[in-house]
């Protein structure tokens, strides 16, 4: 048992200090991007942003892996707040009413992302609508392909495709 204590005890000092050295070019990195906005490509820029935010929320969660010890406060989160920055002509939104969930804001990013991200790869034409309701949050998109009911039940199996 102590053994085991003490390889969690290493586990959580491996990601500190990962998290740590990740955060600080993090922060370098925003602050040039910040000075080179004034007076170059924009939309490259942007997309910059974007991926540093995504890395912050990479380490933000590696974070909360660590110190599972905290219990988290459980916030309200709106799906319609996590999804407007996805939206576009390809990933439309039909809403009845917004869902909310209780939990990591954090967290539901990166699984809405996942499962936008596994979606387009699977459609037709990289077409995706979302639609919720208070109860729950459905993800449709066109498959390039008949899929048997055994099929299916697969794509829920670990490491399947």
């Amino acid at each position: 048992i102590r053994h085991n204590e003490k390889l969690l005890k290493y586990k959580d000092k491996f990601i500190e200090h990962s998290v740590h050295e990740i955060k600080t070019p993090l922060a370098i990195l925003k602050s040039n991007l910040e000075l080179l906005e004034m007076s170059f490509d924009k939309d490259l820029i942007t997309s910059s942003f974007e991926e540093i935010q995504s890395m912050e929320n990479i380490v933000n969660s590696l974070l909360f892996l660590s110190d599972n010890s905290q219990k988290r406060e459980k916030l309200p989160v709106s799906f319609s707040e996590i999804i407007s920055p996805f939206l576009n002509e390809k990933i439309s939104l039909q809403s009845k009413e917004d869902f909310i969930i209780e939990g990591d804001k954090n967290l539901f990013t990166i699984l809405v992302k996942n499962i936008i991200e596994n979606a387009k790869k699977y459609s037709l034409d990289g077409s995706l609508v979302i639609k919720t309701d208070a109860n729950e949050i459905i993800f449709q998109n066109p498959i390039s392909q008949d899929i048997s009911p055994d099929e299916l039940k697969k794509y829920f199996d670990v490491f399947y495709k």
